[in-house]
């Protein structure tokens, strides 16, 4: 008995192997990325999930002037972590990875109607032969 518990404990990690903010509220995305530490209201986003092998999944919040984008590789359900690449547009910051590589450094939890993410090996805009940036992107979103 004390052996099943622990792997349904175990099953219900909730993404807590990702190094990103857990604290969103409905309609906000709040990102961190070294001394940045920023929270925003944005109410739009759309999120695809990968649904064939010609195409990536992907996450989508705001717009021009405040956007996130992520894409992944596998099909993404409710409690699944994974791997991801993406970007973040907002206020001053525009870091993200380089979408013509094929590895996808940084990881992705979705969980109905929220996600967390974090991403490694970034770039200033362009990211494909932008400045390295040192520190990683840590990001959540919550659209209810």
């Amino acid at each position: 008995m004390r052996f099943l518990v622990l792997l349904a404990m175990a099953g219900c990690s909730g993404g807590s192997d990702i190094d990103a903010p857990d604290d969103c509220e409905a309609g906000e995305l709040h990102v961190v990325h070294g001394a940045v530490d920023e929270r925003v209201m944005i109410s739009n986003y759309a999120f695809v999930n990968k649904l064939s092998e010609t195409s990536l999944g992907h996450l989508d919040v705001g717009g021009a002037s405040m956007a996130v984008h992520v894409d992944f590789d596998v099909l993404a359900a409710d409690g699944d972590t994974v791997d991801a690449r993406g970007g973040v547009i907002l206020n001053s910051l525009d870091v993200g990875n380089c979408d013509r590589e094929p590895e996808f450094p940084g990881r992705l939890y979705v969980d109905d109607g929220s996600w967390r993410f974090e991403l490694h090996d970034l770039a200033t805009a362009p990211y494909c032969g932008g400045t390295a940036v040192a520190d990683p992107l840590g990001v959540c979103y919550r659209a209810r």
